[in-house]
């Protein structure tokens, strides 16, 4: 009898787990909150916005790769007619519920934060700046251009993994931060990302 009690009660709890483990998943709601109460979105949506944001989130495409994985792809648009409301918003929400990549810039305000996107952008000058004497001389097209100078290259692909390692919120959003001049900057780490991902080894179409 203690046997069959154990038992049943084993099995009772494995199936409140799974019924748990159902109900947790990844609703349309849910994802329409990940991206909402994104920092940068909900940012652009008190400030930029005077009436706020509408969202919707629809299935993810299956024959768009960059949607592959992904539990919602929610829109957005700034209410009314501002100049806001022009520009679109989008999120990509994966099956977890966590946002994996938007469009919305995230402004950065910690000095700690700013100083690491900084470090990004010095190593992605750095390489801008010899890509652009290679294509004024004429050596070759930028994709291979990139490829004849492994130094920099390498020092563009320990910056953007020590930096996402620490921020791996960034990989898949474009973060800006104003320099000491008061001047501002945009990194794009998603287009580090695709860059990074071109195999040297391949020609350049």
């Amino acid at each position: 009898m203690n046997y069959t009690l154990k038992v049943t009660a084993s099995f009772l709890l494995f199936t409140s787990l799974f019924v748990a483990h159902a109900q947790a998943a990844c609703t349309q709601a849910d994802a329409v909150q990940a991206f909402s109460t994104d920092k940068g979105v909900s940012t652009f949506c008190t400030r930029d916005a005077p009436n706020g944001c509408d969202f919707t989130a629809r299935a993810p495409d299956a024959a768009n790769p960059a949607e592959a994985g992904m539990s919602w792809i929610v829109n957005g648009k700034a209410k009314g007619s501002s100049a806001a409301a022009a520009m679109p918003l989008f999120g990509r929400v994966a099956q977890d519920c966590t946002l994996a990549a938007t469009n919305v810039t995230l402004e950065l305000s910690d000095g700690g934060d700013a100083a690491d996107a900084a470090k990004m952008h010095k190593a992605i000058d750095a390489m801008t700046h010899k890509v652009m004497e290679c294509i004024h001389e004429k050596k070759g097209q930028p994709a291979s251009c990139a490829c004849m100078y492994p130094e920099e290259l390498a020092s563009v692909k320990n910056a953007y993994e020590e930096v996402t390692a620490r921020h791996p919120g960034w990989k898949a959003r474009p973060v800006y931060y104003t320099q000491a001049d008061d001047s501002g900057v945009t990194v794009s780490f998603e287009g580090i990302r695709t860059q990074l991902a071109m195999s040297c080894n391949s020609k350049p179409e």
